[in-house]
């Protein structure tokens, strides 16, 4: 994706896992380009002095950027709106709980909309990101591609949109 040269840890071994590092100066050009393409990016800082380590150096993930998470203010793009969009379809009843949020800017909203009016909602809020419970159809809203336009459709464990856990937060 970036075009820079890979290594890996145990490369003439079987599985070798691949890796590449990055100026930390430039970081943030790369960052910008990976989430601008729709990659989510863990990132990963050395949690001890190499010199004391034992084996491998410890390293822990500090921060996760999704298309729709961004709040670096070196990725962000300042005159553009990063909405992040979750959907959850409520059986039966043909509408679809939404929950649109900016979160650089702390903008959020909530309520639902009737499934012929997502394509609407998602122009009014177009989004970096849709998030939808894992194992739920989509093709009752039409053609993918035609409502998701180009945001990165991201399906999360169904527990996380329960009803009344979310009454509770």
């Amino acid at each position: 994706e970036l075009g820079i040269a890979l290594t890996s840890r145990d490369k003439k071994k079987e599985g070798a896992l691949p890796l590449a590092g990055v100026p930390h100066h430039a970081v943030d050009g790369y960052l910008r380009t990976l989430v601008q393409r729709g990659h989510s990016v863990a990132i990963a800082e050395q949690m001890e002095p190499a010199d004391q380590a034992r084996g491998l150096v410890d390293r822990q993930v500090v921060e996760v950027l999704t298309p729709g998470t961004v709040t670096r203010s070196g990725i962000l793009i300042a005159a553009e709106s990063n909405f992040i969009v979750a959907l959850k379809p409520d059986p039966g009843r043909a509408r679809i709980g939404v929950a649109v949020a900016e979160v650089s800017t702390g903008e959020f909203r909530l309520g639902e909309v009737p499934q012929e009016e997502l394509k609407l909602l998602l122009l009014e809020f177009p989004s970096r990101e849709i998030l939808v419970p894992d194992g739920v159809s989509t093709d009752a809203w039409g053609e993918e591609r035609e409502w998701r336009g180009e945001a990165r459709l991201t399906r999360w464990d169904g527990a996380r949109f329960d009803t009344q856990a979310g009454r509770q937060a």
